[in-house]
């Protein structure tokens, strides 16, 4: 398996240019890792908002669409994308390849983005309730889509 995945993912990279793999590299990790290490799947929009922000929606579904092998990745990008088999999880998680995940730096990264999504759509009142103390179970969940977005759902 670890030959199998090894190639799919340096069909990634540029051999001929080391400054643009170095750039994709780096592009996977920040984009792969949040699909790998989030206990709920997003979808390609929502991971985009988990990112930096030099990284687009468009990159996030034309890196992953390159990754339809190892990854379930819906038509649109509202769905949720996926890991198709643990063991490709495993192989980024405990591999010594260019393609390793730092599961503490990934963590880290995805805290950092979102407390900034967290800051950017939080509010009083955020669900229009008019009632403070409301308990979550109360809200309908078709309330919560409504106002929130699905990364901090």
């Amino acid at each position: 398996m670890k030959i199998m995945y090894q190639a799919v993912l340096e069909q990634l990279l540029d051999p001929e240019d080391e400054t643009e793999s170095k750039r994709l590299e780096q592009e996977f990790k920040d984009i792969v890792g949040v699909v790998i290490l989030l206990a709920a799947p997003l979808s390609v929009h929502a991971l985009g908002s988990l990112l930096p922000p030099a990284i687009s929606v468009a990159d996030v579904g034309y890196l992953l669409n390159k990754l339809r092998s190892v990854l379930s990745v819906p038509a649109d990008d509202h769905s949720p994308v996926s890991v198709l088999h643990e063991s490709f999880r495993e192989f980024l998680l405990c591999s010594g390849t260019r393609f390793f995940l730092d599961i503490q730096e990934i963590h880290g990264n995805i805290v950092s983005h979102g407390l900034h999504v967290m800051n950017q759509y939080l509010k009083r009142d955020v669900c229009n309730l008019q009632h403070y103390g409301i308990q979550r179970a109360d809200i309908k969940n078709e309330t919560i889509r409504q106002f929130l977005p699905s990364e901090l759902q």
